[in-house]
């Protein structure tokens, strides 16, 4: 066959292993976008949470009227003669159960959890967030001082 045109087996092969190796290229890059999309998803989910829980702590410390600090939690004397209690639960420290009026619970984004009594009418509370990675050492540390006008 004089003059005819087209690819020959090795050129083939050779264009098909080119193309394997640019889609390897992207699907391994895809992976690591995946994965580090992920983490970054979790770590705003969890400042979201520790905000939540911070704003919600606020206002209760705002209507507290006594406050009690415990190992793992504090205790509020609500103006109403109600109750609320914030504490750690589980063994990992990471989940936080308000009892009170309503039950609330935040997820296990925390890795601690501080209360302090300051002087003046003020709490400081700290939170410590979890690890964004394994790898990772930074812990992300959110805090609040409130002023209680009411506290005892």
């Amino acid at each position: 066959m004089k003059g005819a045109r087209g690819f020959t087996l090795v050129e083939f092969i050779v264009c098909i292993a080119l193309l394997a190796g640019v889609l390897n290229l992207v699907m391994s890059a895809w992976v690591q976008f995946s994965e580090a999309h992920q983490r970054v998803e979790t770590a705003l989910e969890d400042l979201s949470t520790a905000g939540r829980f911070l704003e919600d702590l606020k206002a209760d410390l705002r209507q507290a009227r006594k406050l009690t600090v415990e190992a793992g939690g504090i205790r509020l004397r609500m103006g109403d003669g109600g109750e609320v209690v914030y504490r750690e639960e589980g063994s990992d420290g990471g989940r936080v159960r308000v009892a009170g009026a309503d039950l609330r619970r935040y997820p296990q984004s925390f890795e601690s959890v501080t209360y302090r009594r300051e002087p003046g009418r003020m709490v400081a509370v700290e939170l410590e967030l979890r690890k964004f990675d394994a790898a990772s050492e930074f812990h992300p540390r959110l805090g609040a001082t409130v002023y209680c006008a009411d506290l005892e």
